[in-house]
């Protein structure tokens, strides 16, 4: 049986053959910590936030823009130190962020830490589950994750995404620090009949289960990062085709020195709970590729493709870098029938007027803002 690394929501690597997912772990409500509270009226005015409205009920976006002259309380905070965003919207929920910027715990003293907590949700709603990606625009660090939320859920990146001496050692020409974050819901789920399923995001099933090559081509900023990367340091590509991205750690994640691939699903087609995955990653530039069968849910959606792959030392060697993987669905059953259900679509489509579909889309939009009205 071929083994990989699969990557925990934790932010733990598991080396595991074991086909069990494993829930989010939010943060401690036990931890003992400083808070400060970034607010409009706070005497420490370390922030501007923006929001930025994508315009769509279950995608959104935020930045959190804090200026360089004021970065000195979080560049000189003290372990679990906790500093907290003003409350804002996306995807019509309320969220706030909260950094550490010298850990939150003693072990991860010296790592930036970036969570995203869940504040206020309807009350029908028994949980979301959701792909979330955090980036720092100066400094090019990103994660990307689904997981599940509840209320007062809290979920950051694995401890040394972002360093702190990383950003000392910026200090002296950043203008600002930029942290953005993502959300897509995925799923929502009800309270009543034990856990019932109010939404499902639209992903067309018959091209998700089709073979899909994506590759992330680096561009010279971002391979400069990358070979200036330390132990633990992660990058994120793009989200290709609603459903796959790449994370990347080219200085190892567990192993110092040892270049980490992974792949993250974003996304499932509709009615679909699991999916075995036929995957191969190819660098040309070094002549490396590896290839595995793994099964991807929403409880277990990152697979790396294991240890002793490629060095750190021989990626800094390049001068340029593509990482490509081609994604195959192990299932010709699922992909016949898809195909089947396709030619049904279109021929459903010839009889059905553009503004018609365009009501009953917007009808399944509705019924959300319905139900948080009503609750």
């Amino acid at each position: 049986m071929s083994r990989c690394f699969f990557e925990t929501d934790s932010g733990e690597s598991v080396l595991t053959n074991s086909n069990s997912g494993s829930l989010p772990r939010p943060l401690s409500p036990n931890c003992k910590t400083k808070e400060i509270i970034l607010t409009s009226k706070s005497p420490l005015r370390l922030h501007k936030s923006y929001r930025m409205d994508t315009g769509s009920i279950n995608t959104g976006e935020h930045q959190w823009v804090i200026d360089a002259k004021l970065l000195k309380p979080m560049i000189t905070a003290k372990n679990q130190e906790k500093f907290i965003s003003p409350k804002f919207k996306m995807s019509h929920l309320t969220w706030q962020l909260e950094a550490y910027p010298n850990g939150n715990t003693p072990q991860s003293m010296g790592s930036f830490n970036l969570y995203l907590r869940l504040v206020t949700m309807p009350l029908a709603w028994r949980h979301i589950t959701l792909c979330r990606t955090f980036r720092c625009n100066e400094t090019k660090s990103g994660y990307t994750a689904v997981s599940r939320y509840e209320k007062n859920t809290s979920l950051g990146w694995p401890d040394f995404s972002l360093s702190l001496q990383d950003i000392k050692n910026r200090i002296h020409w950043m203008e600002q620090l930029t942290f953005t974050v993502n959300v897509k819901i995925l799923q929502i789920s009800l309270f009543k009949n034990d856990g019932e399923l109010f939404y499902e995001a639209r992903l067309d099933p018959y091209r998700a289960l089709k073979k899909q090559s994506i590759a992330w081509k680096l561009d010279q900023s971002l391979l400069h990062e990358m070979k200036m990367a330390y132990f633990k340091k992660g990058f994120v590509s793009p989200i290709y085709n609603s459903m796959w991205c790449l994370r990347c750690y080219p200085n190892g994640k567990t192993q110092s020195g040892d270049f980490l691939v992974q792949l993250q699903l974003c996304g499932l087609p509709l009615q679909t709970g699991k999916l075995a995955v036929r995957w191969k990653v190819n660098c040309e530039a070094v002549r490396v590729s590896a290839g595995w069968t793994t099964n991807f849910d929403f409880g277990q959606s990152c697979w790396g493709w294991g240890n002793g792959q490629l060095s750190f030392e021989e990626f800094k060697k390049c001068d340029e870098f593509t990482i490509s993987v081609d994604v195959t669905v192990d299932d010709k059953v699922n992909i016949v029938a898809m195909a089947e259900w396709e030619k049904y679509v279109r021929k459903s489509k010839r009889s059905v007027s553009p503004s018609a579909s365009h009501k009953q889309q917007a009808a399944q939009y509705s019924c959300i803002e319905d139900e948080k009205k009503r609750v």
